[in-house]
């Protein structure tokens, strides 16, 4: 009853915090919305990056840009050092470390230009932890020391101890050859949290110097010893649970390493109490690896399946990628020993999903967040050149509104001079008539300056008339400069559509079938292309380097190139592997591509299949796009490599060549990433392929005419569904062939 009341409480205050913190989100939206373009409103958009960064990405990223735009529209150089500095912190969260530093690199500029002391030292220190993220040891030791000196000198101890602790994991991760300088920068973190009388710091310091000791090549266990102990006995004071869990671990591991079965296993069953107690799954499903690998050894195989079948279990619930991988190897090893073959091949299997998952799902936040980037800085350059522009043009219609409120000025000034000499005329005849003719004559001077006046006005205002016609000279002009690439790109859609294989040649290859070609722009950087050899029908869907024009280059260099190479190679020799190796070959000499920095990284991702009809089998390759097959009731998802047509640090000698058993009936599905990466939906996230895959499946009892509707719609729907509160644009060319033989 007491832990139902204790979740009960816990989901209440958790909860809570999530509304509260959402409020306050919404709170500064709206207040930075009602503020004018001041040093406040670019406050409020740092707030909202930095309160953003663990919530949604995508905006937190917004307004960090739309405060660097701002910053420097006001020459706000404080608000423009935080903005990078945030922008350069959200993206070190999603582990994007180029990035992260660039952004680190330009916040350093302007704290520096401002002579901001905390600010460099911030800065520093995240600069060198990116450093040593990307294992550039050297950097990071390099920015570690600039940030100390700074802090050294503002006597900010804590600060002071935080990066002494930084450089020793930097050190400690070189291995023995930097043992000493690792020991020396923990320890001098360790002295400097005795100095100022932090238990807490005391404690985490002997907790990794032990790890230190434990950690060398030949551990030296007494010193490790010593030191867990140290951070037991600091622990129990302080009455951590976590931390005297994390003290019997490191004691645990050194009785593991010791072979000291019983002693490591009392200390890893204390540990377990203390993470269930506490609700540390993460932990619990560690102590349970290593509960498992002691009784592997020695050997309880019951016991050792027990203990890692439940680290496996907590790893699956909660997501802890690493960790299921480590129990999926224990697991393999013990039913080898069990002798249950399946089962070992299964956890063997499950291993090498989860590799292929986790670097999959890296690669594509990766490309997801430069994209993201690119597309956004793009319209920000773009609404920066419209603001230009209008700046201009108000400029230019102030100018003209005060000359004309200066040539009325003058006009009235004018009349009311006449009218007091006319006024001065009437009086001067009550005195004198003789004074009469003089007066006439003084007035018809002053009327002729007024005209002469009044002519210099009209000349003005001629000129005034043809400066707005030559500015309405030059709209027009650049109207028809628009209309002019407007009107290449659809010639060039023409010469590219020109190269797409007619609907009628792919009939005769594959009588049932539907091909969707939806080019984001004009023209496309996807593209579809055919070939008859003999007996064999060839087909394939590519996705080039970028989309509009420039995509639409590398497409037709790569229909080009796949006419040449398809041609060239002999009919014996001819399959799906060997076409993209040629293929990549033929795009990185056109290209050039040699892999130095400063050179062209363009290529294409593709899926090919070789229709044999002979031998009764479909040959398929791909570089990063799959193949789906519909099979006798069952999905069957063919994986493409895991590299590029063009130049890649990893690349290996050959594209995969996989053969399929040609059966009748069976359909075949290529497709680049357009329709499975679009944004959408009620949430605005990703369409996905497990979503496309279930499409393709539930509608493959339909005609292939009928498939290619249902398709189309779904995308329209998940773009411009009636019920959405917003619509979505289309982000990439999407290119679909499907095919029942």
């Amino acid at each position: 009853m007491n832990k139902k009341i204790f979740f009960l409480f816990f989901s209440v205050i958790f909860y809570s915090s999530i509304f509260s913190q959402t409020n306050e989100i919404d709170s500064l939206i709206n207040l930075s919305r009602s503020l004018e373009d001041n040093s406040e409103k670019v406050d409020i958009y740092n707030q909202l990056c930095w309160n953003l960064k663990s919530i949604d990405f995508n905006l937190s990223y917004e307004y960090g840009q739309k405060s660097v735009a701002l910053s420097k529209k006001l020459k706000y150089n404080e608000g423009i050092a935080l903005a990078y500095k945030n922008l350069g912190g959200i993206l070190y969260l999603t582990n994007d470390y180029p990035n992260a530093f660039l952004y680190y690199d330009s916040s350093l500029t302007y704290y520096t230009q401002i002579n901001d002391s905390l600010g460099i030292s911030k800065i520093t220190r995240n600069m060198g932890s990116v450093m040593h993220q990307q294992g550039n040891y050297d950097e990071a030791v390099e920015y570690f020391l600039k940030s100390l000196d700074i802090r050294k000198a503002m006597a900010d101890e804590v600060a002071v101890a935080d990066i002494y602790n930084a450089l020793g994991l930097v050190f400690s991760e070189q291995g023995d050859a930097m043992f000493e300088k690792a020991l020396e920068n923990y320890s001098e973190a360790l002295l400097t949290y005795q100095l100022i009388g932090d238990t807490t710091g005391q404690a985490e310091s002997y907790n990794r110097i032990g790890g230190l000791y434990l950690n060398k090549k030949i551990p030296d266990i007494d010193s490790a010893i010593f030191y867990f102990n140290k951070f037991l006995e600091f622990a129990n004071y302080l009455d951590n649970k976590r931390f005297i869990a994390q003290a019997k671990e490191g004691l645990a591991l050194i009785a593991k390493s010791n072979g000291n079965i019983a002693d490591a296993e009392t200390k890893f069953l204390e540990c377990e109490k203390i993470w269930i107690e506490l609700g540390n799954n993460f932990s619990l499903s560690s102590v349970y690896n290593n509960l498992g690998e002691l009784y592997y050894r020695q050997p309880n195989y019951e016991k050792a399946l027990k203990y890692t079948l439940s680290a496996n279990a907590i790893s699956l619930s909660n997501d802890f990628p690493v960790i299921r991988q480590q129990s999926d190897t224990s697991l393999m090893k013990i039913y080898e020993k069990l002798g249950d073959n399946a089962k070992a091949l299964y956890y063997a299997k499950d291993y090498i999903y989860l590799t292929d998952s986790l670097q999959g799902e890296e690669m594509k936040q990766a490309i997801t967040r430069m994209e993201v980037k690119h597309e956004f800085e793009k319209k920000m350059q773009e609404q920066e050149q419209i603001q230009e522009k209008l700046n201009i043009e108000h400029d230019a219609q102030l100018k003209r509104q005060r000359i004309i409120s200066v040539f009325i000025l003058i006009g009235l000034v004018l009349m009311l001079g006449v009218v007091v000499l006319i006024f001065r005329s009437y009086k001067q005849k009550q005195k004198a008539n003789q004074l009469l003719e003089s007066k006439n004559k003084e007035i018809s001077y002053k009327n002729e300056m007024l005209h002469q006046q009044n002519e210099e006005i009209e000349a003005q205002r001629d000129e005034i008339e043809k400066q707005r016609d030559t500015v309405i000279g030059q709209k027009d002009e650049i109207e028809k400069q628009k209309q002019n690439i407007t009107d290449s790109i659809i010639y060039a859609k023409r010469i590219q559509a020109a190269l797409l294989p007619p609907n009628e040649f792919i009939n005769e290859l594959f009588p049932n079938n539907f091909i969707i070609f939806k080019p984001r722009d004009i023209v496309s950087g996807d593209f579809y292309w055919g070939a008859q050899k003999e007996n064999m029908s060839i087909i394939t869907v590519a996705d080039c380097t970028g989309h509009g024009v420039p995509g639409a280059f590398m497409s037709m260099l790569g229909i080009s190139f796949l006419n040449e190479i398809v041609n060239s190679i002999e009919k014996d020799k001819l399959n799906a592997g060997l076409i993209l190796t040629e293929l990549r070959s033929y795009v990185k000499k056109s290209l050039r591509q040699t892999g130095k920095d400063n050179e062209a990284k363009d290529g294409m991702d593709i899926s090919l299949c070789v229709f044999d009809y002979n031998k009764k089998v479909v040959h398929f390759s791909g570089a990063h796009n799959p193949l789906i097959q519909i099979s006798k009731g069952e999905l069957i998802h063919h994986k493409a490599d895991r590299m590029p047509i063009g130049i890649y640090v990893k690349e290996k000698e050959n594209f995969e060549n996989t053969e399929i058993e040609l059966i009748k009936d069976d359909y075949f599905y290529m497709f680049s990433d357009g329709f499975v990466d679009q944004f959408g939906g009620r949430d605005g996230k990703k369409f996905m392929i497990k979503n496309f895959k279930e499409l393709l499946f539930e509608n493959v009892s339909k005609s292939m005419e009928e498939q290619k509707d249902v398709i189309i719609k779904s995308f329209d729907n998940w773009l411009h569904d009636e019920n959405l509160t917003h619509k979505f644009e289309q982000i990439d060319d999407v290119c679909i062939i499907g095919l029942q033989v």
